[in-house]
């Protein structure tokens, strides 16, 4: 490469660095507007996905059909640390958070239980058919019974009907004789459910179900939380909510255990671990890299004139990714570590060439040297990182491929900015009176000159075979070693309550807030493929629709509507029959009796449901009786009655309510939303049967889905597809990089022999780093698996440098300069991700470990192994005029 090219743009700059100052300021404040309105943070994890596969475009469907199912999950622990459970505590702790959440704006849903009247409105649709039937025989009292006429009222007209059945039984028809008494025999179920222990009338359930796991030791608040994913911080004032929420119930139950957890209330608490880690780290690491570069430069001046010009590419690169994407998403928006650890170095490389001439040349022809000397080599690795980052959009992963096109694309403008805008600040502002033909060291001579020509054939090769033979060691041992940590909860820091609450209902529940999703359009579906699922060991707990409703057919419905025309028949203002005792109850047991007589042979069963009845109508009557019990209890059995009178007046009109209702209508408002779609079509939830956090789990539950369904969806599929699709564009990513490395090395450096010099030199850094980490206890996760190709990138960015410096004669002179330069720019990337170390997020602090390891293995390789290796592969010097020898032949270039 020619390296007096860049001599017109030296020359222009340093002809008028005022007006290229202003239009970077200019340019500048243009890209920070322009992005500041354009690009928007989106924190929503589906964004990662491509819409392009498969799986997202299924899952997408889903999402539009059935909505957002992705709950917070409030866990209520009924079982203290003494080992009692509690239910009753823990169901009072249900209230009290379902009344406080209901009431903060930032909630949209709270699902806790399933209420008494929605148990009524769905009665029709769950009792069997034959209960149907028993109601529609009974449909003569149903008037009667929803109208509320009162317990007098009810007593006289089953007594009378009763009286009928006794006296002319055996002329009446046989159907008219059934509809009569059973007419009756509700009539008097609806007055005998007052007595103790009797079971409810129908569709009048007594008690609220709260939605519970199967063990029955955990209850659950459901809450569907507002979300913007337009910030990070998602969930935040819905999360501060439900926590102030669930401290003020602590306060007043503290007898049972609460805690948070589900997807939402996992991925904010991620969100929030790493964006204080990534301050803190950023704070440190800036600090840190400030620090040595000033001890480096010995000053404040230059670092500072080369961070504005850094600081220039990035608002540059902010206004790329606005007009590229409009967007940041999770993954992208860590581009400024990728800037911080390689555009930086770009400014690191020409301040070091510019003190290494400033000390014997003026200003301009400082920047000129600067310009032919650094440029040349910082566009190589520019071009090479940029392209490595880059390749990203070829593969699968919509997260990678946007981090890879940003950071590309922020890698080239930073180089331009830096190129164009340090020279003209370097003008403007290093003023210093420069001594011609002064040889004095400056800063960065700490190298020796002649360290590497001491290096001969002999010793390169022991320096060659020694680094070869730690790469081979090194990397055996971290292929046998090293593994891919799929689970994300391992990822998570350390203590994390909402952590440990997932584990807790993994436990106890079989992972309830993972489930895959089927959905069909009949009913009629649904059995089938839930036995077909059910014969998979993968498969736990299936929910759906028939969980809480009957297979609807042609009868059950027409059943509905005459049960809801002959309730809705009853009369506004009914006459009411006031007195009424125990008497009468007794009068009614007896004949309840008698017909039982009767039926014993022909209907045994519907003979013991009468004597039953009649049962508890004498226990009624003996405590409405207040010969026996006093008048107090006598009065109080009889408000009982009226009471159960009441109620199932109440229930009678919910159930008439209910079976005018379309299904989805009908449903309770906490299981609505997970059995049917507004659009009619009914959801499969299949859980998994153990913990699928675990990727080898996870793979077998979805493939045993997808056995069955091969449309199935849901969030175990999207993870584990995305998991497998960040592996693969890993691999792609790392190969293609390696290939196109090896091609734009070549073309730089248009020698065969020492491209693979430099290659092997990169291939033993990256060697080094596997090893190290295996060594150190680290594996490859989803949070520092592209750390490989950021290194490729890095490492073979130093290997460019120390060619091109070989080059100038540096393996008979010295690096100078360049070498110092490698150490630093090495050193701030070790520093920058380096940070990380102390993060509270394991994800980030394996991402700072692997980038630390890896950036020292790189910087080893570059400055010790690969000038033996260019040593044995005979590099001559191609540029020996472009080093610093005297002030005339630069004068003279520069003329």
């Amino acid at each position: 490469m020619e390296r007096h090219r860049f001599d017109p743009l030296a020359r222009a700059i340093s002809a008028s660095p005022v007006g290229v100052v202003v239009a970077a300021i200019v340019v500048t404040a243009l890209a920070m507007a322009w992005s500041w309105n354009r690009i928007r943070m989106d924190a929503n994890t589906d964004s990662l996905m491509g819409d392009d596969r498969p799986y997202v475009q299924q899952y997408r469907r889903f999402l539009g059909e059935f909505g957002d199912l992705e709950y917070a999950w409030i866990v209520v622990d009924a079982q203290g640390a003494d080992g009692v459970r509690r239910t009753g505590e823990a169901q009072r702790a249900v209230d009290l958070l379902d009344r406080a959440l209901r009431a903060k704006p930032s909630i949209e849903r709270v699902c806790s239980r399933v209420t008494a009247p929605e148990q009524s409105r769905l009665a029709t649709w769950a009792m069997e058919t034959a209960d149907l039937r028993g109601l529609a025989e009974a449909r003569d009292a149903l008037p009667l019974v929803a109208a509320d006429a009162g317990a007098g009222t009810l007593v006289a007209d089953a007594r009378r009907r009763l009286e009928r059945l006794g006296l002319g039984a055996l002329f009446m028809p046989r159907a008219e004789a059934e509809r009569e008494g059973a007419a009756a025999f509700l009539e008097l179920e609806a007055i005998a459910a007052a007595a103790p222990g009797a079971p409810p009338f129908v569709g009048t359930p007594r008690e609220e179900e709260f939605l519970a796991s199967d063990s029955g030791r955990l209850l659950f608040v459901g809450v569907m939380p507002r979300k913007d994913f337009s910030r990070f911080e998602v969930i935040d004032q819905p999360l501060a909510d439900m926590r102030a929420a669930i401290e003020e119930v602590r306060a007043r139950v503290p007898d049972v255990e609460i805690g948070m957890t589900g997807k939402p209330v996992l991925q904010a608490d991620e969100m929030a671990t790493t964006n204080t880690d990534m301050n803190l780290s950023s704070a440190v690491g800036m600090a840190l890299c400030v620090g040595l570069f000033m001890a480096v430069f010995r000053g404040v001046k230059l670092p500072m004139l080369a961070f504005a010009a850094f600081l220039v590419g990035c608002a540059l690169t902010y206004a790329s990714a606005a007009l590229l994407f409009g967007r940041l998403n999770l993954l992208s928006v860590v581009f400024m570590l990728v800037l911080v650890g390689v555009g930086l170095d770009y400014g690191i490389h020409m301040v070091a060439r510019y003190v290494e001439a400033r000390r014997r040349l003026p200003v301009e022809e400082s920047v000129l040297h600067m310009m032919r000397t650094a440029v040349p080599s910082n566009l190589s690795g520019a071009l090479t990182s940029a392209g490595v980052f880059l390749l990203a959009w070829f593969t699968e992963f919509q997260g990678l491929r946007e981090l890879g096109m940003v950071s590309g694309v922020g890698i080239l403008l930073t180089f331009l900015a830096i190129i164009v805008v340090l020279p003209a600040l370097l003008v403007l502002f290093d003023a210093r009176i420069a001594v011609p033909g002064r040889e004095a060291p400056t800063p960065f001579f700490l190298q020796r000159e002649g360290v590497d020509r001491s290096i001969g054939l002999p010793k390169a090769r022991m320096v060659v075979a020694a680094s070869a033979l730690v790469a081979v060691a090194c990397a055996w041992y971290g292929l046998t070693h090293l593994r891919f940590e799929s689970n994300l909860l391992k990822l998570q820091a350390e203590g994390l309550d909402s952590v440990a609450w997932e584990h807790r209902v993994i436990d106890d529940a079989a992972a309830a807030s993972w489930f895959g999703a089927c959905f069909t359009d009949r009913m009629e579906d649904i059995p089938p493929l839930a036995e077909r699922l059910r014969a998979h060991p993968e498969v736990g707990r299936i929910r759906s629709v028939l969980d809480a409703v009957r297979m609807e057919t042609p009868e059950r419905a027409a059943l509905r509507m005459r049960l809801a025309n002959a309730i809705e028949a009853a009369p506004a203002r009914p006459r009411r029959v006031e007195d009424w005792g125990a008497g009468d109850l007794r009068d009614c047991a007896m004949r309840a009796d008698g017909l039982a007589g009767h039926a014993d042979r022909e209907a045994p069963e519907a003979a013991g449901r009468m004597r039953a009845l009649a049962a508890r109508l004498r226990t009624l009557a003996d405590l409405a009786d207040p010969a026996l019990h006093g008048e107090a209890e006598a009065s109080a059995a009889r408000t009982a009655v009226e009471d159960a009178v009441a109620r199932a007046a109440h229930g009678m009109r919910a159930m008439a309510e209910g079976a005018r209702m379309p299904l989805r209508d009908a449903l309770p408002e906490s299981v609505r939303a997970q059995m049917v779609s507004p659009g009619g079509r009914f959801l499969v939830m299949v859980h998994p049967a153990g913990d699928v956090w675990d990727s080898a789990p996870l793979d077998r539950f979805v493939a045993a889905l997808r056995a069955e369904d091969p449309q199935a969806t849901g969030v175990p599929m999207t993870v584990s597809e995305s998991m497998r699709s960040m592996e693969r564009s890993f691999a792609q990513q790392a190969t293609l990089a390696s290939l196109l490395v090896a091609l734009l090395l070549w073309l730089d450096l248009r020698n065969a022999r020492e491209t693979c010099a430099a290659l092997l030199s990169l291939a033993m850094g990256v060697s080094w780093t596997i090893g190290c980490m295996a060594l150190a206890g680290s594996n490859f996760n989803l949070a520092n698996f592209f750390a490989i190709p950021i290194l490729i990138g890095l490492g073979i960015d130093s290997a460019i440098h120390v060619t091109h410096r070989a080059h100038e004669g540096a393996l008979d002179h010295g690096f100078g300069s360049t070498r110092r330069a490698v150490v630093v720019t090495a050193l701030t990337t070790t520093i920058g991700f380096g940070a990380l170390v102390l993060a509270h997020h394991q994800g980030l602090r394996s991402l700072g470990v692997a980038m630390a390891i890896g950036s020292i293995c790189c910087l080893v390789s570059s400055v010790w192994t690969l000038p033996a290796l260019l040593r044995l592969v005979g590099l001559r010097p191609r540029r020996t005029h472009l080093r610093l020898a005297g002030a005339d032949d630069a004068r003279r270039d520069a003329a």
